[in-house]
């Protein structure tokens, strides 16, 4: 009995579906065939048709604005009207009075909360989840109508959806569609921080809305899941202004502002920004260039402006690196005419076609003017131009959201005008990114060919980290670092930060290398060889810029291990490995007030580990 109903409910969907199609092809076809003609209007002289005919096909980017269009829009809605994805399906049970209550706070600009659950069904699951909600947006698409609002769900306890506490629930049509998954996948596929964005089947007390995106709220969960070490998160607070003199806005503010490193990130953060006021570029030392880089280049490609600019665009601090990384967030593709423009323009053309985001170029040209960061984007630009990464763009469209694009035409959703519904359609018109990739070849071939007239100073490697360590804090940079057959000892608090290839290793098995007191080792990038050392009483000194919990620490390196011996380790943990691969045939660890052994985001064996006298766990591992 049960197949039948669904059976029956299929193919009612399926027929008003097709209805609706029949229904609609005549008006569009002559919408599309006589009101875009302007050759048209020019004869007639009509102002208020040419008004009419402006007001519908302004935004030609997302939306059904052609007699072709229309031919790949139905074609694309007939597939949509027969095979049925599957997706999450979510219910949120509120109090009516409490939706018109969140509705109405909305609408006068407050932001308070009411008492909800969630219920999630799927072929697998069935549970109900609780929560608090409220309405969010700052357009008034998000609430012009109390039965397509968009909410924002906290859950509760340790209830948590996708592994997720905190998300938003709003219309696809609020970041264009298909536009801001495909963006989000190849920004995470290129290892940018984005945020985890699905679509799923939206229900409010069992009324059905339609697909809904589910979007998270950037947040502890965003950074750990991607491998990265939890810091400070900032965006601009944008009730104060969305340009870099505002203030900055912190997420999860309360578990970082009595650290040390969210005093030194902020206080980084707002002199950087000056900086740029004042014309000056960004420093490297400060913001991770190449992965600013790579996400204004394909920025560029997608045209994706709106994630770029400071009120969308989020900071991370990494606490290991001691930089911000940039993470994608509402990157809301077609959002302006950038047809003919890339961010390069900033720097050498006088008036680049920069439409609305213009009044940043401060913001854009503090990157601009450091070598390093110019380098790494042309690299970026050329690599995300070139003909086979744009057939993974289009692979990776088809493979994932295509199936998903057809429901969209199927369900005739509008398309977006940002602040308001298109009147014809939404279509994805992918062909846009094969244009831009010609665009930008063209733009970087003009730019090799008068490169001297627009790059000043020199590239250079910093050997200052900026750490900000304590004043009787030794601190050595050594590159390619060894150490065969000789002890060392040391009385003062040391601070060895090494990258390339390290060795440090006694050649006589019975006569394991001796390093005695305060020394803390940070390699970063490269190879670490430990082979037959024993260190005792080696300290895990506290930098306020810095995340680095052990005494000795790998970051990005491949690590190997044999006969090591760590004694009397003073601070948090005696081995910290950060997204390393590591191979450890014996390690014994003594005495350590902490952890003995915390790999975070590491891959590797371990055939032989030792822990004795710990004072909490002898290994530890974070997605490892």
């Amino acid at each position: 009995m049960i197949l039948q109903k669904k059976n029956k409910i299929k193919s009612f969907t399926i027929i008003s579906k097709s209805l609706r199609y029949f229904s609609y092809l005549f008006t569009f076809t002559f919408l599309c065939i006589f009101l875009a003609n302007s050759l048209y209007f020019k004869d007639l002289n009509n102002q208020i048709l040419g008004k009419i005919n402006t007001m519908i096909f302004d935004n030609s980017n997302n939306a059904v604005s052609s007699f072709g269009d229309l031919i790949t829009f139905f074609s694309g809605a007939a597939r949509g009207t027969f095979s049925f994805i599957t997706l999450p399906e979510l219910n949120l049970v509120i109090n009516h009075q409490d939706i018109s209550k969140i509705y109405s706070d909305k609408k006068n600009d407050q932001q308070n909360y009411v008492p909800a659950r969630l219920e999630i069904n799927n072929l697998v699951d069935s549970s109900a989840l609780k929560a608090k909600v409220r309405a969010k947006g700052d357009r008034e698409l998000h609430w012009e109508d109390i039965t397509s609002m968009s909410f924002r769900v906290n859950l509760k306890g340790i209830d948590r959806f996708e592994g997720l506490e905190e998300f938003s629930i709003q219309r696809p049509i609020i970041r264009n569609y298909i536009w801001e998954y495909l963006t989000a996948e190849v920004f995470n596929k290129n290892k940018l921080l984005t945020l985890k964005t699905l679509p799923i089947k939206f229900n409010v007390n069992g009324d059905y809305r339609g697909i809904y995106s589910l979007e998270e709220v950037p947040s502890k969960v965003t950074i750990e899941s991607q491998k990265r070490k939890n810091g400070p998160i900032y965006g601009l607070d944008e009730d104060v202004g969305s340009t870099i003199d505002s203030i900055l806005d912190h997420y999860d503010a309360r578990d970082w502002q009595a650290s040390d490193i969210f005093a030194y990130s902020s206080d980084v953060l707002y002199k950087e920004f000056n900086k740029a006021l004042d014309g000056q570029n960004f420093s490297d030392m400060n913001f991770d260039m190449i992965e600013f880089a790579k996400y204004f280049a394909l920025s560029d490609l997608f045209g994706a402006y709106h994630g770029t600019i400071h009120k969308s665009l989020k900071f991370y601090f990494n606490p290991v690196i001691g930089k911000f990384q940039p993470m994608l967030f509402d990157a809301h593709v077609g959002v302006g005419k950038f047809s003919s423009f890339i961010i390069l323009d900033f720097l050498t053309r006088e008036n680049p076609n920069c439409d609305w985001i213009c009044k940043h170029k401060d913001f854009y040209e503090g990157f601009l003017k450091n070598p390093l960061f110019l380098s790494e984007y042309i690299k970026f630009l050329e690599i995300y131009s070139d003909d086979e990464f744009i057939s993974y763009v289009f692979k990776t469209f088809e493979e994932k959201f295509s199936d998903l694009n057809d429901e969209f035409y199927a369900d005739f959703s509008p398309s977006d005008s940002i602040f308001s519904r298109g009147v014809t359609p939404y279509i994805f018109k992918g062909g846009l990114i094969s244009q831009k990739a010609s665009f930008i070849k063209k733009r970087i071939k003009i730019y090799k060919a008068k490169s001297s007239t627009y790059l000043q100073g020199n590239l250079k490697e910093s050997s200052d980290m900026s750490l900000d360590v304590p004043s009787n804090v030794k601190v050595f940079y050594r590159k390619n670092f060894r150490l065969i057959d000789q002890n060392l000892n040391l009385d003062a608090p040391t601070l060895y930060v090494l990258s390339g290839n390290t060795t440090i290793k006694s050649s006589k098995k019975l006569e394991p290398l001796l390093i005695t007191g305060p020394l803390m080792i940070v390699q970063i990038g490269g190879g670490l060889k430990l082979e037959n050392v024993e260190f005792n009483y080696p300290k895990a000194i506290s930098i306020k810029n810095r995340n680095w919990t052990g005494a000795i620490n790998s970051i990005e390196s491949n690590v190997v291990i044999d006969n090591l011996t760590i004694k009397n380790n003073f601070g948090e943990d005696a081995l910290n490995l950060v997204s390393s691969e590591f191979l450890i045939n014996s390690l014994t660890i003594e005495n350590s007030p902490s952890d003995a052994f915390y790999s975070d985001f590491s891959t590797g064996k371990i055939h032989n580990l030792d822990c004795k006298f710990i004072g909490n766990d002898c290994l530890y591992v974070s997605e490892s």
